[in-house]
């Protein structure tokens, strides 16, 4: 089962995340799915299945924009810029 502690996207724990962060955590819900894809009745695995691929492309695609679109450098916190 997931972990409800975990941050969700586009909520205000995910904006908090570097984006190193944030590539791993979806590379976790895609263990995650895949955990539920072997668990799953054939009708059900395909799809689970789907959703693992689609958060690991997601993380790819996170990591090859760099991170700039979304708030920050890849592997440090976002802060202010001062003068």
């Amino acid at each position: 089962m997931a972990d409800v502690t975990k941050p969700g996207i586009g909520g205000p724990e995910w904006g908090r995340l570097t984006v190193a962060e944030r590539i791993q955590l979806c590379h976790e819900y895609a263990r995650e799915a895949l955990l539920l894809a072997h668990a799953a009745t054939p009708e059900m695995r395909p799809k689970y299945k789907a959703i693992a691929a689609q958060w690991h492309t997601l993380a790819a695609e996170i990591e090859q924009a760099g991170g700039e679109a979304l708030g920050g450098p890849l592997h440090k916190r976002s802060r202010p810029v001062t003068p």
